[in-house]
């Protein structure tokens, strides 16, 4: 029986309280701490030890990117240097200066450290926090073209072959 449905309609039921709460100004920073790490610690709780809640495995990284808003409003920066985070093949969560807002369409412009590709992505704010004047910004990648896809696939399995725990 595969209970992962299950597991991700528990885990969007928690998150949708948790920003409520935020909304209403009933929590500081524990919703994002807890959502940093939400996968591993409800695995935790279930004692799920070994299976992955993400639909694709996420590498902690330190990468150089530049972010635009798709449909810039007039005078607003065309964009804005950031760092990602980490990387998944669904998307990224990136540091950057820019002001976005969930729900925006952003461009992601970045270059993989091996094999030195230069990826160009667009995708959906999922999530923006902002922590001691940096927003930290979650981006849902939009269907990647195929060779983005493939550049990101290599580029993570290599990273997770070389550290499985995902870290740089």
């Amino acid at each position: 029986m595969d209970i992962r449905p299950l597991l991700f309609e528990k885990l969007a039921e928690v998150r949708t309280i948790i920003e409520r709460l935020g909304q209403q100004g009933e929590v500081g920073r524990a919703p994002l701490e807890w959502e940093k790490g939400y996968a591993r610690a409800l695995e935790d709780m279930l004692a799920l030890k070994g299976i992955s809640l993400r639909r694709s495995p996420r590498r902690t990284t330190m990468i150089a990117a530049e972010i635009a808003r798709k449909l810039a409003a007039p005078g607003a920066p065309p964009s804005e240097s950031g760092t990602i985070t980490d990387l998944s093949l669904d998307g990224c969560s990136l540091a950057t200066m820019m002001e976005v807002a969930v729900g925006d369409l952003v461009v992601l412009t970045f270059t993989l450290p091996e094999p030195f590709v230069t990826v160009r992505v667009e995708g959906w704010v999922r999530r923006a926090d902002r922590i001691d004047g940096t927003l930290a910004v979650g981006v849902e990648f939009m269907e990647p073209p195929e060779e983005v896809s493939g550049a990101l696939k290599r580029f993570l399995d290599a990273a997770l072959e070389a550290d499985p725990e995902g870290r740089p």
